[in-house]
């Protein structure tokens, strides 16, 4: 389904391509070229306005650490893969520290990675905790924006409930 959209995207994209060709090739041929000029620079604008990668704007803090546990406690990373399309991936990137008896969850960065036309994502709320069994349980919240030639067209929430566990 995320596919589909991109492809309606793509499509169109290369229609107002060929438009704005159109629209320049009428206009030479008429002499009138600061419009032709106009209609160009306008075209790329609005393209790159959609199609990049966008980064997260925030992350998350969980649990913040004495500096003296942080320095002397080594840091790790763990992808917690929410999304997993043909094109695209949208996860959180966390970082904790495994200190003598646990393990502490510290920040969370949302990753939007991939062919991103069609689509944004914002991570609005990440919670962690650690179960009887050892595990950590997570839910993320967040919201996937669905847009047509950049513009809003839908914006969907997500909830994204599930365990892991890391290794020490």
């Amino acid at each position: 389904m995320y596919f589909t959209w991109q492809l309606i995207n793509i499509l169109a994209i290369v229609a107002l391509v060929i438009y704005a060709i159109k629209f320049i090739y009428n206009f030479k041929k008429h002499k009138v070229k600061s419009i032709s000029y106009f209609a160009v620079t306008l075209g790329l604008l609005i393209i790159s306005n959609f199609i990049g990668e966008r980064k997260s704007t925030k992350d998350f803090v969980l649990h913040t650490v004495s500096e003296t546990v942080s320095n002397e406690t080594p840091k790790f990373t763990k992808n917690i893969i929410f999304i997993d399309a043909l094109a695209f991936d949208i996860y959180a990137q966390m970082l904790y520290t495994v200190n003598d008896t646990e393990i502490i969850p510290r920040t969370v960065t949302p990753v939007f990675d991939g062919f991103l036309v069609g689509f944004d994502w914002e991570l609005q709320n990440f919670i962690t905790e650690k179960n009887q069994n050892g595990k950590i349980e997570y839910k993320a919240v967040g919201e996937l924006d669905w847009k047509i030639l950049g513009i809003p067209f839908y914006t969907q929430t997500k909830e994204f409930k599930g365990t892991f566990t890391i290794q020490e």
